[in-house]
Order: structure tokens, then sequence, then C-alpha cells
């Protein structure tokens, strides 16, 4: 609604009459003012207040239309700040086009990491896969899986271990044996002063020594091995496969390690001395 007062005025001087019409909105807010100086004038502005309601439409009145809760009134405005209807997303619409912000799937349908383009990957944890499948990616778990194993590869490579040694002649008074599982190496270090007899190896029908008495090691030359430990010396377990041998002291003797685990010395020339032996000093490695 509109208000509106009216104030009427006659000047005796001049014999002029006239009205002052103020308007005002329904929140009291003068709208306009209008001075009526003829008779004319005023029909007129009488006409066009009375015309108002129907001219004008309150805030409320506006705020319905606009609002169209029942859409009994068609708004088809072709421009919106200089934008046209095509220029914005409809109320119902999709972006099938797009991946969604979760998109995780179990389909390949947002693309594959591959050598070639960047893409989704599949995480796996597990070391068995056999061969090479797009958009699949090594769990870091399975870095310290590798870690572990190489690690354990590792220090089981470097890991040598002492054998007690129980054999033949007080073995273990000259002989330390070392073995590498991992590798399957055996070391064998012997030093021993004065060496000047062993133990014959050849037998009898009733696997004695056909000679009891002990070969000298030193002084003349012999046909084969003379055995400082006969078989046993080495357990079973880190036997060589086949016979080791190594020479020392200028290359006349020759030390040996059999495969049942004999510990021997070959004289090649009859050298040393019966009188003060030969001393052995023999680091000697082999796989078993």
């Amino acid at each position: 609604m509109v208000d509106y007062k009216t104030r009427i005025f006659y000047e005796t001087e001049t014999g002029m009459m006239g009205a002052e019409v103020k308007l005002y909105s329904e929140e009291g807010e003068n709208i306009d003012n209008i001075v009526i100086t003829s008779e004319s004038k005023l029909a007129e502005i009488a006409e066009r207040v009375l015309e108002m309601d129907d001219t004008y439409v309150d805030m409320e009145e506006l705020t319905s239309v606009l609002l169209n809760a029942s859409e009994q009134v068609t708004i088809n405005a072709t421009r919106f700040q200089g934008y046209v209807p095509a220029d914005f997303a409809r109320a119902l619409h999709s972006h099938s086009e797009y991946a969604q912000i979760n998109h995780s799937s179990p389909q390949d349908v947002y693309g594959k990491g591959t050598p070639a383009n960047y893409g989704h990957n599949k995480l796996i944890n597990n070391l068995t896969s056999s061969s090479y499948v797009d958009g699949e990616a090594l769990a870091a778990y399975q870095g310290k899986v590798l870690k572990d194993a190489i690690d354990a590869a590792v220090a089981n490579i470097c890991k040598w271990e002492k054998v007690t040694l129980s054999g033949h002649d007080s073995v273990a008074s000259y002989c330390n044996l070392y073995v590498n599982q991992a590798l399957r190496l055996a070391r064998v270090t012997y030093n021993r002063n004065s060496v000047k007899k062993g133990v014959g190896s050849s037998k009898d029908g009733n696997n004695r020594d056909k000679n009891p008495s002990p070969y000298w090691v030193v002084g003349a030359a012999t046909n084969g091995g003379i055995y400082l430990h006969k078989a046993g010396a080495i357990p079973e377990a880190y036997q060589p496969s086949t016979r080791v041998s190594q020479p020392f002291y200028r290359g006349d003797f020759v030390f040996r390690v059999e495969t049942d685990g004999g510990i021997e010395v070959h004289n090649i020339n009859g050298k040393g001395s019966q009188t003060d032996g030969i001393s052995i000093h023999q680091n000697v490695l082999y796989h078993y």
C-alpha cells in the first residue's frame, strides 16, 4: 500500500492556490513529492494516486511472485548479468564425464597407470605376482618384506660358525673348523709345530692298520698320504666332496683334507729332518 499526505495552500497577495502531495511507502519512506499548481494538474495527480495500487506492487507481493511456489507465473528472463541460460547449470543435471570425489573402484573405468601414461593404480600386497600387469603397484609394506629377506640373507652369507671337533688324535688341539651354512663353505685352519710322524692309512681285511707303527712324515718319500688324523676328524656333514690339496713348505709337502674327513700330509720328495720334524700352518677353504 502507498500512503500520501496532501497540503493545500493559498497566497492572498497573488490569489494563487495550490497543493503539495507527499507519497510514502508502507515502511514510512518518502517516495516522492508532488506540487500541484493548477486544477488540471491536481486532477491528473489525483488520478495517478488512485491508480498506484494497480500500477505498483509491494515487497511482499514481489517476493511471492519471484518465489513462484505454485509455478503459476512463467519467468522467462533471457539474460542474467549478461549471461544466457545456456551459461548456467540446470537444477537436474549430472557430470558423468567427471570422476566423483571418492572414485576408488574395483573396475578400471578411470584409466590404469602404464609405463607410458599416468593413471590409477591398484596396490598388490604380495611378492608372488609372476608377470607385469598395467595399473598394479607394489605396496610399501612389501619393501620391508624384501629388506628383511635381504638383511637375513646378507647376515647368513656373512655368518661363520665354529664347529667343535672331537676326532682322532687330539685334532681339536691343532685344527679349527669354521662353516658358512648359507654358502656351504668350510674353512680349516691347522697349526702344529715339529710334526715328525703320522698314522698310515692302509688297512687289512679286518679294517686294521697293516703297520700299526707310525709312518714318518719327514725324511723319506711316501707313496701316499700319511694321516695326521684319521677319518672323521672333520664331521661328516662338513666333509669335502673331493679331496682338497694345498702345498706348503716350498711345495715339497702337500696338506690334504680327505673326503672321509681325515687330515693327512704327503711328502713328495722326502724332505725334512726327522730330528726337527716340520711345522704345518695351513688355511684351507672348500665347498662341502
